[in-house]
């Protein structure tokens, strides 16, 4: 049983070794057939974990990768972009002049916000994709507070049948509205 056992686990390490390279080639392969390139990530609040992971992006280091000609080109094309942004843990797609219903955010009403997590920022000839978002010295999206409302009332009831048992429960939840006033993309100096 032992000698079966043993034979098992070097027969698995020696057939696993080809599949671990493979995989860990698949996504070279994978970013040089792509027209979207990943961005080095950065946090907006760094942690102190957070820290010492990834440095931040600088224009000399996006100068000198292989995302750089996309970057020149976007930056170049000049149209109207698109921005998929994330706000409080969820995905939103934007583009200028777009009007957003996110949970509350606890700012006055007109305040200006620069929404520094985008995910990807692109026109219709190429987009850069970020890992997991784009730097913020890159791209630059905009949004006006314009109100404070409250969602439709989502009824809940709770019923137990031939009981004479019946429970209602009205829940509206709190939104803020935001208006979209700029999706750019900063060019290398």
């Amino acid at each position: 049983m032992l000698r079966s056992l043993l034979s098992r686990s070097a027969t698995a390490a020696a057939t696993s070794a080809p599949r671990q390279a493979a995989a860990a080639a698949r996504p070279a392969v994978a970013a040089l057939a792509s027209r979207r390139f990943n961005a080095t990530a950065v946090t907006a609040s760094p942690t102190p974990a957070a820290t010492t992971a990834t440095p931040a992006l600088t224009a000399e280091s996006v100068a000198n990768s292989k995302a750089a000609p996309y970057l020149t080109h976007l930056a170049q094309s000049a149209g109207p972009y698109y921005a998929l942004l994330e706000i409080k843990g969820r995905p939103y797609h934007v583009t200028k002049g777009d009007m957003l219903q996110v949970q509350h955010l606890k700012v006055p009403l007109g305040a200006k916000l620069v929404l520094d997590k985008v995910r990807e920022i692109g026109s219709a000839s190429v987009s850069l994709r970020g890992a997991p978002y784009v730097a913020e010295n890159l791209a630059r999206v905009e949004a006006v507070v314009i109100e404070h409302s409250f969602s439709e009332k989502r009824v809940t009831v709770k019923t137990k049948r031939r009981k004479g048992y019946k429970r209602t429960h009205g829940h509206r939840q709190h939104l803020t509205s935001l208006r979209i006033t700029e999706v750019s993309v900063q060019p290398l100096a």
